[in-house]
């Protein structure tokens, strides 16, 4: 599977003809693109236009390969669960909290869904307050019960952030967990949370995040072309000198057709 997303890559360059040639050299996933050398491209015969389009490209792409998204499931019903006699009297599960409706359009983005139940797994953090990572981690989750939401409120009462600052949460590999406050009531084993999992947690003020999405921009329009590292390598076209971080994003969430948090 790796190497195909390589092919994947060498088509949109239109350079899949010479594939089999990248295996040869070892190449196996996008990340060993990376260590190819041009002598390397002239033993597969490339011509200099096709050697300065893959160069630039891949010096042009991240050092990682994106994991696909978390998609938060529907959890199915419960398995049936065989009786196991025991000498100490049964005690039965407590039902989960009931669900609190949400809060009134002008509320908090980030509604008390359910009290927060204390667990004993746990997760790992990094915190941005600079471009220097601090690591964290945050104990006592139960998965069944504890909400994305809370969550995020969670590690902003452990850094101490304050009422006007709240966090964004990212996977590892950069993408964002919820691009919208639609999904912040799913429980952490919805979205197939496990125990130590690593997030990154960026510090932003509240007032800039918005639940309404920003109007698509066509992502095709620049004297620029970019490439994007999300599931896939995307390209959007930008101007370099009037677009800004706002409309670049708009074009790439245009691009994939998801609404512009």
């Amino acid at each position: 599977m790796s190497f195909d997303k390589v092919v994947e890559f060498l088509t949109d360059l239109r350079l899949q003809t010479f594939a089999d040639k990248f295996g040869e050299l070892g190449v196996t996933t996008l990340t060993d693109l990376k260590y190819v050398q041009e002598e390397d491209l002239d033993g597969m015969g490339m011509k200099k236009i096709h050697k300065n389009k893959f160069l630039q490209t891949v010096a042009k792409i991240p050092d990682f390969v994106a994991a696909p998204p978390r998609v938060p499931v529907t959890p199915s019903a419960p398995p049936l669960m065989t009786p196991v006699l025991s000498p100490t009297p049964h005690i039965p599960t407590p039902a989960p909290p009931p669900v609190v409706p949400s809060a009134p359009s002008g509320a908090a983005l980030i509604p008390e869904v359910v009290p927060f139940v204390p667990g004993s797994n746990f997760l790992n953090y990094h915190i941005y307050r600079s471009l220097q990572p601090e690591r964290r981690d945050i104990a006592g989750l139960d998965f069944e019960h504890t909400t994305y939401g809370q969550l995020k409120q969670l590690i902003s009462d452990q850094e101490k952030l304050g009422t006007s600052v709240t966090v964004e949460l990212f996977a590892p590999e950069g993408y964002p967990l919820a691009p919208d406050t639609q999904n912040y009531d799913k429980s952490l084993k919805e979205w197939q949370f496990t125990d130590g999992d690593l997030i990154l947690a960026i510090p932003c003020r509240a007032s800039m995040v918005k639940v309404q999405s920003l109007p698509e921009l066509h992502p095709d329009t620049g004297d620029t072309q970019i490439f994007v590292k999300y599931n896939r390598t995307y390209v959007i076209s930008v101007d370099i000198a009037s677009d800004t971080g706002n409309t670049v994003r708009q074009k790439l969430y245009s691009k994939l057709q998801i609404p512009t948090p």
